[in-house]
């Protein structure tokens, strides 16, 4: 038996509350996509709200509220850079583990520590948040909290199309699977996470794959798909 964790949601931007001031019901649409995610694999999500692009406001909240949970997650405000509002107020009171990935999307994504907890730095950008929330968030959950058992299962299916990394960078890349042929077959999506294509990608993804810098996979390969639901893992069992 294992306890669920308890994962703080927190959102940061100066536009955010500018919509919500505006009388915007839902402001921050990314919470519905990590806590959704997150449910699945065993966690309980507590919404704190949202956060200014202010070091010293994002410092005392969670000086304030990480006691609460067993992690926090910060979507939003990291940029790596002059604007990166949430790694400026984490370190005046914790440690940043690290700040920056070789996975596309996903880059500017990050974990740090607080009080002996985790705070994990999600992108404000679909794409990347997905990324980050199956490859970062998600393992570390794991480890900490289910002894490393493999929260979201994998299969094994044969591409329909080729895909290739990016140069320098593990690419993220969802897929849709279906069986034809007593084979299950993984169709990668193409167009980046983000924009228009939002919803229509995501609503058609089924897993994910990653490929390696510089490696490029040609139809007909196996490939080793992370299913996006662990509950699908008895859809795709061999008919």
């Amino acid at each position: 038996m294992y306890r669920e964790p308890t994962i703080g949601i927190v959102s940061v931007g100066d536009e955010l509350l500018e919509r919500f001031e505006k009388g915007v019901s839902y402001p921050d649409n990314y919470f519905f996509l990590v806590s959704s995610t997150l449910r699945l694999v065993g966690c309980r999500m507590a919404y704190l709200g949202i956060l200014r692009d202010d070091p010293d406001e994002i410092a005392e909240f969670i000086s304030k509220d990480i006691r609460y949970c067993d992690a926090l997650a910060l979507i939003g405000g990291a940029a790596r850079g002059v604007r990166d509002y949430s790694v400026m107020g984490i370190e005046r009171m914790g440690e940043v583990v690290f700040h920056g990935t070789t996975l596309s999307p996903c880059k500017v994504s990050g974990v740090c520590r607080v009080d002996g907890k985790p705070v994990f730095l999600v992108p404000g950008h679909i794409g990347s948040a997905t990324s980050c929330i199956c490859n970062i968030i998600i393992s570390i959950i794991s480890k900490i909290y289910y002894d490393e058992i493999e929260l979201l299962p994998k299969v094994l299916a044969k591409l329909t199309t080729s895909v290739e990394a990016r140069p320098g960078s593990y690419t993220f890349r969802t897929v849709s699977l279906e069986w034809c042929n007593n084979s299950l077959r993984a169709t990668p999506h193409l167009k980046r996470l983000g924009g228009s294509t939002l919803i229509t990608i995501l609503s058609k993804a089924r897993g994910f794959i990653l490929i390696p810098p510089r490696v490029k996979l040609s139809p007909g390969e196996i490939v080793r798909v992370t299913l996006l639901n662990p509950l699908e893992v008895f859809s795709w069992r061999s008919p």
